[in-house]
């Protein structure tokens, strides 16, 4: 190139940069002028990394033409995904859901006509800083977060706050300001951990649709159902209890009873006396404490706070989830001008304190790689029973033989035997040859030549309401490099042809009201991160090398993924929630005398349930293996173990003087693979101790733990289908993907209802 001519220097360093610029933006950057005015992720802003989040997408007008629009961001192992969905004619935004696989990242937002060719284009990138084409960080996995809704912030941020843990671990209250806001979908709620609604402010509802209760709002089915499939929900109802709780208001749906009506509560003991405050609910200056309160009547779940035969606190089960219902706005006088009113909120949401040394010593332990209960259980996934791993000193000894053998193993045979150095143009190429072809046997033969799923599910019903939960948790491993087109195959327990309720089962009077609105099954088949910043964690320290570029798709209803890219010898972490309605529950009476349960439980399915454990309170009974058919029974002869004592080995041992006894905990074992093991712990992970006891958290995937129903009046049973019996598969082009050797584990559990005729 000719120096003396700078100008054509600098037109072709500055032409790739010039195309490279007007392939990703072939709109103008400027935000008025784009057809992408922005994107809303989540609620307020904030979301959960590894979590279905809602994502809306604004255009600046109305679209023309139909179209579609997708979302590209990085999964779990940063390797590019992409959800799509259409768009109509005249539409001013489209609601996606995505799942983010960092905390820190980018968010390529597309628009493509019917032809498939992109239109417009927008990169959207995390900052703290508030600015065009970004968005706020994602939360960790780990994290708990809560959506607050008619309530202040701050007030239930100051109650969920827990000491000696560090801020950016503290849970995290996201507050919205209408119904508007909310997800129109379930699984969009898959990050919250509960959401709290007061109704202090009545307008706070009035956008919501209005028309028949069992056709309304998708927004109030979706909460219904995010409920109904593990949620919590805190509805505090006071004064406005005549608006939002009248027959005709969506609220009405999460009544925990009738409504009858207001009263004026005079004391306030029950609620002083529910949070073990040492202060009384402020009187207004001269005068005595008036609350209107709504009246319940035939209460449904267990009372936790009445005054004078008046239901003020209930705690009720819906589906898989519960509704903590309270009789008072937290935001009005006089509870809101209370100095525990925060003990009373964390109270009601079970919040625990996390302290001092028993913080400390929740961070404390050997780094397996993860800080998890799911990153713990996706390791014990990753191990394939015909995949070896080669020890690395095995390596070391490899390569030093290697080098020995192409220097001084071929110069002394040169040298010795053949006595002609020339030859080494042909033995040292002869040995490299050698050497790889071994190596390259030698892989195969640890590593296989075909693909291996290790599969463990999990199956939840609730034998109220027929509702039927399914998780699935899936380990990958590809022989070589190729992409995978991928589905999730449901059978067995969602089959109402397998067995039935029989007449009269879930009759009893602390049901809940059978399921309104669109219940449709649903399919979910992702990725499944490792929380934390470890490695191939979705909070890493370094940037993720850009391995893929082209990006996998998954299908609108989210159900299948397409062209998902394995490379050789490596292996990919898949999850699925999926959702039906089904009847094969156990023919089951439990009766609480107030002293000890009384039941009996027969296995109506067509196979055994082996290490079968029926949890009640704080109580459980061990029933063995539940065959077919054959009752079992417990009665006051039963003998039963407390729950914590079980799944924590606690034991007493002797100590100082005669008689003196303490009781130890066997350690938890964060190193182990056991499958069983890790998911008894995870579906009770509170019952167990939480956080203290385990060293791990549980917050990617809380709503596995079903602990919170044990405080209401229902039983949960739990039992193993061995291998033999899966609920789901995954499919590869439509066709089961695992061979028969390899490992599936499928357990189940049954909630039950529980008739209580006197006081615990």
């Amino acid at each position: 190139m000719n120096p003396g001519k700078p100008w054509l220097l600098a037109l072709v360093v500055a032409l790739p940069c010039a195309i490279c610029f007007a392939e990703n933006n072939p709109i103008s950057s400027n935000a008025d002028d784009h057809p992408i005015a922005g994107v809303n992720v989540g609620f307020a802003g904030r979301y959960k990394v590894g979590a279905w989040t809602p994502v809306e997408v604004v255009f600046s007008a109305p679209r023309q033409s139909s179209g579609n629009v997708s979302l590209t961001l990085p999964d779990g192992d940063g390797v590019p995904s992409r959800v799509s969905v259409p768009f109509a004619k005249g539409a001013t935004s489209v609601h996606l859901f995505a799942r983010f696989g960092r905390v820190n990242g980018q968010l390529t937002v597309d628009l493509r006509s019917e032809d498939g060719t992109t239109s417009a284009s927008r990169i959207f990138t995390t900052s703290d800083e508030p600015g065009e084409d970004r968005i706020l960080p994602a939360v960790a996995a780990e994290r708990t977060m809560m959506l607050a809704m008619g309530v202040n912030r701050e007030s239930v941020a100051e109650a969920v706050r827990r000491r000696g843990v560090p801020k950016e671990k503290q849970p995290l209250v996201v507050a919205v300001d209408d119904f508007s806001q909310l997800s129109r979908q379930w699984f969009g709620y898959e990050a919250i951990d509960a959401i709290i609604i007061g109704t202090a402010e009545a307008t706070v509802f009035d956008n919501i649709a209005a028309g028949d209760i069992k056709t309304g709002d998708p927004r109030i089915e979706a909460l219904d159902r995010w409920i109904r499939q593990g949620g919590r929900l805190l509805l505090s109802v006071g004064s406005q209890a005549e608006k939002v709780l009248a027959d005709d208001a969506p609220l009405s749906r999460f009544l925990p009873g009738e409504f009858r009506g207001m009263a004026e509560l005079r004391q306030t003991g029950a609620f002083e006396s529910y949070c073990d405050s040492i202060t009384a609910v402020p009187s207004p200056p001269g005068g005595r404490v008036s609350i209107p309160v709504p009246k319940l009547a035939d209460v449904r779940g267990v009372v936790e706070a009445e005054e004078s035969d008046l239901p003020l606190i209930v705690r009720a089960a819906r589906g898989l989830g519960q509704v903590v219902f309270v009789a008072t706005d937290l935001d009005s006088r006089p509870v809101s001008a209370w100095t525990e009113r925060p003990l009373f909120i964390a109270r009601l949401l079970d919040v625990k304190d996390v302290v001092g040394e028993e913080a400390a010593e929740a961070f404390r332990g050997a780094d397996f790689g993860y800080t998890n209960m799911t990153g713990q259980l996706r390791s014990s996934l990753d191990r394939f029973e015909d995949v070896r791993l080669v020890p690395f000193w095995t390596v070391g000894m490899l390569i030093v033989a290697y080098i020995l053998l192409i220097g001084a193993g071929d110069y002394f045979f040169l040298r010795k035997v053949a006595r002609r150095m020339q030859l080494t143009w042909v033995t040292f190429p002869v040995i490299v040859l050698a050497v790889c072809v071994g190596v390259y046997c030698l892989a195969y033969y640890l590593k296989g030549d075909r693909a291996h799923v290790n599969h463990i599910d999990l199956v939840d019903v609730d034998c109220v309401s027929g509702e039927v939960r399914g998780t699935s948790w899936i380990g990958l491993f590809s022989p070589r490099g190729q992409a995978f087109d991928l589905s999730l195959g449901t059978a067995g327990i969602s089959d109402p042809s397998r067995a039935g309720i029989p007449a009269g089962q879930g009759t009893a009077d602390s049901e809940e009201p059978p399921a309104t609105g669109n219940n449709a099954p649903t399919t979910l088949l992702s990725w499944l991160g490792l929380p934390g910043s470890a490695l191939g964690g979705m909070n890493p320290r370094t940037a993720d090398p850009m391995v893929w570029k082209e990006p996998y798709d998954f299908s609108p209803d989210l159900s299948q993924i397409s062209d998902m890219p394995l490379s050789i010898w490596s292996s990919k972490s898949l999850t699925a929630r999926w959702t039906a309605q089904g009847h094969a529950c156990p023919r089951a009476d439990l009766v609480d005398d107030g002293v000890v349960l009384n039941a009996i439980v027969v296995n109506t399915l067509d196979f055994p349930l082996s290490r079968c454990l029926l949890a009640y309170d704080r109580w459980v009974y061990d029933l063995g293996e539940l065959k077919p058919g054959i009752p079992a029974t417990i009665g006051p002869t039963s003998r039963r173990s407390e729950l914590k004592t079980v799944l924590t080995g606690r034991r007493r041992i002797a100590e100082g003087g005669e008689g003196a006894f303490r009781q130890v905990s066997t350690p938890y074992d964060k190193s182990s693979t056991d499958a069983a093991y890790i998911l008894r712990i995870m579906m009770f992970y509170d019952a167990a101790g939480g956080r203290p006891y385990t060293g791990l958290s549980n917050g990617y995937q809380r709503f596995v733990d079903l602990s919170g129903l044990l405080k209401t009046d229902r039983a949960i049973l739990v039992g193993e289908a061995g291998s033999n019996r899966p609920a789901a598969e995954l499919l590869r082009d439509g066709k089961p993907l695992a061979a028969e050797d390899d490992r599936h584990e499928t357990f189940y559990r049954f909630v039950l209802p529980v008739k209580t005729t006197g006081d615990k």
